[in-house]
C-alpha cells in the first residue's frame, strides 16, 4: 500500500488486522444511531441551492452540486464514530468529523471518500494529514469506515488522537500535535456534481475523557540508588538536531536522531538548499496578510514508508527512500514539502478548498520548474497524462498557464487557495476557459 502521511505523528502505518468488536462495542446501548433510516431528522444541509441530500431505499444520497450534509446533536468530543457508505465509480466524499454547525470543506478533520476520483487522495485517508494512494475499496461497493478519537498527551505534549480503521482493518493512529480542531460536529460532503454518496448506517459512541488504566503497584528502591529517567525522556536527552537559521527570525532545524548516517548530507546538500529556496518561496506564495512560518522541524526516521509529508508546518522523512535517493531526488524531494510548509491552506476557514491536485501541482511546479535543472526533469506522456493528475502533470499544467497566460500565475492561484476563493469555475473566471480547454492548449503547444 502507497500512502503518504502529511503528519508529524503517524504510527502503525502498515494494514494489520484490528477487530471492529471490543469490550465497548459488546455494550449496543451505548452506541447512539445518528440516522433512523426514514428521514434527514438531525441533519441539515449547508451549501449550494443546487444540491441534493434524501433518503432513498433507507440509505441517505447525496448529489448535485457541493455541499455539506452536518448533524444537528453535539458537540462531540472524544468518540468512535462508525458509518456505512458508498461513493460512486469517479465520485469523491468526505465524513468529516469535529466541524463547525455551518461548514466549508475547510472546517474540521475530513477522512477522505474516493475509490477512482481523479484526485489521488484515497479512502482511508485523513485529507492533509495522512494520505493513502492505494485503492482500499472498489467503487459502489458499501463498506465500514471507523474513526476514534481522543484528545491525550503523549511524551508530555497535548495531542489529538486519531485511529482510522476501513472494513475492520486498523490503517493508522494519527497523533495531532497541533489540536486543530477542537469538539464539533460530524458532516458529509457532496464533492462535485459528478459525484454520488450513499450512506446507510450512522453511530457514534461517546468515549470518556481519558482512558481508565490500572495504577502501577509501588516498588521499594534502595535510598542511595536514584531513579531512571524514563525513557521518552533519556531518548529526548540524546536528540541530533542542526538549526539552520535564515535571516534574523527563521530557524529550521534538521532532527537526524534516529538516522545519523544522513547528517552528512543534510548539512553538505540539503541545509544550503534550505537556504536559498525557502525565501523563494515564501514570496513567491505570499499574500496579504500572510506570515509564513518562521521555525518548524524536518525530522528523518529510520522506519518509515513512503517518502515524505507535511502536517501543519512540520516535515517527516523517510529515511529509507533518502538513503537511496541522495544522489537523485532527495533534495528536490523536501524543497517540495517546503511549498506545503508555506501553502497553509488549512489556517483559512469559511471558503472553498483548493483540490488535491492543484495543490501537489503547485509545489511540483516551483520543484521541477524552477529548482531541479532542466535535465532532470521527468518528461510528460501526453497521451496518458492529465491536468487534475497530481504532481508533474498538474505542475506542467501550471506551467503552461505561466509562460502562455500569467507570468504571476502560482503567486496568484496560491493566494487565492489559501484565501478559500477556489470554485468550480475558477480557471474559467480567472483565464476564459475551462480546465479542460487549457490543457488541450497546452498539448497543442507541445506538438502532442
Amino acid at each position: 500500500m502507497w500512502f503518504r502521511c502529511l503528519a508529524p505523528a503517524c504510527l502503525a502505518v502498515a494494514l494489520v488486522c484490528s477487530p471492529l468488536a471490543s469490550a465497548q462495542d459488546a455494550q449496543p446501548e451505548r452506541w447512539q444511531s445518528l440516522f433512523d433510516g426514514k428521514t434527514l431528522d438531525g441533519w441539515k444541509v449547508v451549501g449550494s441551492a443546487q444540491t441534493k441530500w434524501e433518503v432513498l431505499e433507507g440509505a441517505i444520497v447525496g448529489s448535485g452540486q457541493p455541499s455539506m450534509l452536518v448533524s444537528t446533536t453535539g458537540p462531540y468530543k472524544n468518540f468512535r464514530y462508525r458509518v456505512e457508505m458508498k461513493i460512486n465509480d469517479g465520485g469523491n466524499s468526505g465524513l468529516y468529523f469535529r466541524t463547525t454547525p455551518e461548514p466549508g470543506f475547510l472546517d474540521g478533520y475530513e477522512a477522505q471518500v474516493d475509490s477512482t476520483h481523479t484526485d489521488p487522495i484515497r479512502t482511508g485517508s485523513l485529507y492533509g494529514l495522512c494520505h493513502v494512494y492505494t485503492k482500499l475499496v472498489e467503487p459502489d461497493a458499501w463498506f465500514t469506515y471507523q474513526i476514534d478519537v481522543r484528545d491525550d498527551v503523549w511524551r508530555g505534549r497535548e495531542m489529538t488522537r486519531i485511529k482510522v480503521i476501513v472494513n475492520g482493518k486498523e490503517l493508522y493512529e494519527h497523533l495531532d500535535f497541533t489540536k486543530q480542531f477542537g469538539p464539533g460536529h460530524f458532516a458529509f460532503q457532496q464533492h462535485d456534481p459528478k459525484s454520488l454518496v450513499s450512506i446507510r448506517k450512522i453511530e457514534v459512541l461517546n468515549l470518556p475523557d481519558s482512558e481508565q488504566k490500572p495504577a502501577a503497584q509501588p516498588t521499594a528502591r534502595p535510598q542511595s540508588k536514584p531513579a531512571e529517567p524514563p525513557a521518552a525522556d533519556a531518548a529526548a536527552l540524546d536528540r541530533v538536531i542542526d538549526i539552520l537559521a535564515i535571516g534574523d527570525q527563521t530557524r529550521i532545524h534538521f532532527d537526524t536522531t534516529e538516522t545519523p548516517d544522513l547528517r552528512p548530507w543534510v548539512q553538505s546538500d540539503l541545509m544550503p538548499a534550505c537556504r536559498a529556496w525557502y525565501p523563494r518561496i515564501c514570496e513567491q506564495l505570499r499574500g496579504e496578510g500572510f506570515q509564513p512560518p518562521t521555525e518548524f522541524t524536518v525530522t528523518f526516521r529510520d522506519k518509515m514508508d513512503g517518502v515524505a509529508h507535511t502536517s501543519g508546518k512540520d516535515i517527516v522523512c523517510a529515511g529509507p527512500w533518502y538513503r537511496n535517493n541522495l544522489q537523485t531526488e532527495a533534495v528536490g524531494s523536501v524543497v517540495h514539502e517546503l511549498v506545503h510548509v508555506v501553502q497553509q491552506y488549512g489556517n483559512y476557514r469559511g471558503g472553498n478548498r483548493p483540490p488535491g491536485w492543484l495543490v501537489e501541482g503547485i509545489a511540483d511546479h516551483i520543484r521541477w520548474y524552477q529548482f531541479e535543472p532542466i535535465e532532470k526533469r521527468r518528461r510528460i506522456d501526453w497521451n496518458r497524462a492529465n491536468y487534475d493528475q497530481a504532481y508533474f502533470p498538474s505542475a506542467t499544467f501550471l506551467d503552461y498557464i505561466v509562460r502562455s497566460l500569467d507570468p504571476d500565475a502560482i503567486t496568484r492561484i496560491n493566494d487565492d487557495c489559501r484565501s478559500g476563493r477556489y470554485s468550480e469555475t475558477y480557471w474559467q473566471d480567472k483565464y476564459g476557459k475551462t480546465p479542460e480547454q487549457i490543457w488541450a492548449d497546452a498539448k497543442a503547444a507541445a506538438g502532442a
